[in-house]
């Protein structure tokens, strides 16, 4: 993907709609720092989907899903994806973000700047801190854009998604997504 340096544009920026996974553990620690970068960063209100409570939440003025019973990272977020659509299908961008992570300043100017991936998406991260792991090897020394991420897995192209605490999409992509056999 390629991306020109934000610019008046004579078109309106895409409609974005966001998601925060979430634990309680995190309410009053991690959390609000990630809810005021999301804001700074430019990208709507975020839905909470929170992991493994049923209260708590509602203090900081968002939408909010509860997950009493604990379904653990993986299954939070596909059904944080998944209502993410159902509630908003017709937005042109989905940002899906965990609670543990800091997003730039006016990061959707940038991204809305941006030419999206064809069959891609956008990993906000390079950070992977698993042994084994290539995806800062991918842009050292490179120029400030973006790369397609280290092939980690088997088959050869699999990337399956690894450092993805904070995710662009496009709404085909995340269509696409939903329905793979992989994430089923």
């Amino acid at each position: 993907s390629s991306c020109r340096p934000p610019r008046a544009s004579r078109s309106a920026p895409p409609r974005w709609a966001c998601v925060v996974t979430t634990v309680p553990q995190r309410k009053d620690t991690l959390l609000p720092l990630t809810l005021a970068s999301i804001k700074a960063a430019g990208f709507p209100d975020p839905r909470l989907c929170v992991d493994g409570t049923d209260s708590g939440f509602n203090g900081f003025g968002l939408e909010v899903t509860y997950r009493a019973q604990q379904i653990r990272t993986h299954g939070n977020w596909i059904l944080a994806a998944m209502e993410l659509f159902i509630r908003n299908p017709h937005a042109a961008r989905y940002g899906i973000f965990q609670d543990d992570f800091m997003v730039y300043r006016n990061c959707r100017q940038y991204l809305d700047a941006c030419t999206y991936p064809a069959k891609g998406y956008w990993n906000l991260t390079t950070f992977d801190g698993r042994p084994g792991s290539s995806n800062e090897k991918v842009v050292d020394g490179k120029p400030t854009g973006w790369y397609e991420a280290a092939n980690l897995m088997s088959p050869p192209g699999y990337q399956a998604g690894r450092g993805g605490v904070a995710l662009g999409f496009d709404r085909e992509a995340l269509l696409t997504l939903l329905s793979s056999r992989h994430m089923a």
